[in-house]
């Protein structure tokens, strides 16, 4: 466990979370709105026309509006998704926390391109009981510039399931401090 620095949530790690609750619970308040003064903008609309290849005008049918539930449906996962986030902020935290820190070794990186849609890597480390074990996570686009196979990593890992673990570069929702004093 690292006691010299003390971890905290990092602004990334609240604003994520923050912005998908609010537009959890914005989506339907817009579109309580937007289904109210739809029939009158609806009323308001002109009349489109379109001119045929031999010269007669046909009018376009009206713009059908948009289900009403889409933004309470949408508000819905944006909401289930903020939870989600929140999930994964505080398994980073408690990893941070009350986990034991390795050194793996890096096995693969892959740099985000036609085939890969965003930088990973793929390391193996040996828990304090001696038993080995693999894991991968996404990392930033410096860490996979620096980042060479064989190169060491600082890994955290849950010591009742150490398949449960996350690289250092990956640690996208924790911030680190120095004590003051």
């Amino acid at each position: 466990m690292l006691t010299e620095r003390i971890v905290r949530r990092s602004p990334q790690g609240i604003f994520t979370v923050l912005g998908c609750a609010l537009a959890g619970v914005g989506l339907p308040i817009f579109g309580a709105y937007r289904e109210a003064n739809m029939p009158t903008a609806a009323a308001a609309e002109p009349v489109r026309y379109v001119t045929r290849c031999d010269g007669r005008q046909v009018a376009l049918p009206p713009r059908r509006p948009i289900d009403p539930n889409f933004f309470t449906w949408a508000g819905v996962a944006v909401g289930a998704l903020a939870v989600i986030t929140e999930l994964r902020v505080r398994r980073q935290l408690d990893l941070v926390h009350r986990g034991r820190v390795a050194e793996a070794i890096v096995d693969e990186v892959h740099v985000a391109n036609r085939r890969h849609d965003y930088n990973w890597m793929k390391y193996g480390f040996v828990a304090a009981d001696g038993s080995g074990h693999y894991g991968h996570c996404s990392i930033g686009e410096i860490d996979a510039m620096v980042l060479a196979v064989g190169s060491r990593a600082r890994v955290f890992y849950d010591p009742a399931d150490p398949r449960r673990n996350i690289a250092e570069a990956a640690l996208w929702a924790v911030t680190w401090e120095e004590p003051a004093g």
